[in-house]
């Protein structure tokens, strides 16, 4: 269960997900250092680099994703079964860290993980969908300024735009 107020961050246990080293929040100045020394901390991650820092270590390179290992520790944890809206979003965090399943990242574990997820309802059309590359938001926002500035030459079939040096920063 989650609930946003303002005020001291009160939470029963705090569960990073790939994140390597604890510190990388000092720099955000965003928390309290004391939340950190006093929540108990799960840290879940599958990179070699992470400096075990919390109270448990779930650290296993050996995953395809992170996708992976939360859907694993999500079933050890919990006795119902996930909702087919959480089976489509984790089967599609594995579908993009193994794009789209392709060798050397996907493994038994990973295809047995996407059988149970698709099995408990995730959709598989939707998930590779959210898995897709999409368009960065800078070259969205150069095509939207291009297209502002576009004027078409009926009678010789052209269209062109006037960008500047700006647009491109």
């Amino acid at each position: 269960m989650v609930s946003f107020r303002e005020g001291k961050t009160l939470c029963d246990c705090i569960i990073s997900l790939g994140i390597s080293d604890i510190d990388l929040f000092d720099s955000l100045h965003i928390f309290d250092p004391s939340l950190f020394t006093e929540t108990p901390l799960i840290n879940l991650d599958i990179q070699n680099k992470n400096i075990r820092y919390g109270e448990v270590n779930i650290i296993t390179p050996d995953k395809s994703s992170l996708s992976e290992l939360t859907y694993e520790f999500l079933v050890a944890i919990y006795k119902e079964p996930l909702s087919a809206e959480y089976a489509t979003l984790l089967l599609s965090g594995i579908i993009e860290q193994t794009d789209g399943f392709k060798p050397p990242r996907t493994n038994a574990d990973t295809l047995l993980a996407a059988s149970e997820l698709t099995r408990l309802g995730a959709r598989q059309d939707e998930a590779f969908a959210l898995s897709s590359p999409r368009t960065p938001l800078a070259l969205v926002q150069l095509f939207g300024r291009a297209s502002v500035r576009s004027k078409i030459d009926h009678e010789r079939h052209i269209i062109w735009s006037f960008l500047t040096s700006e647009d491109f920063e």
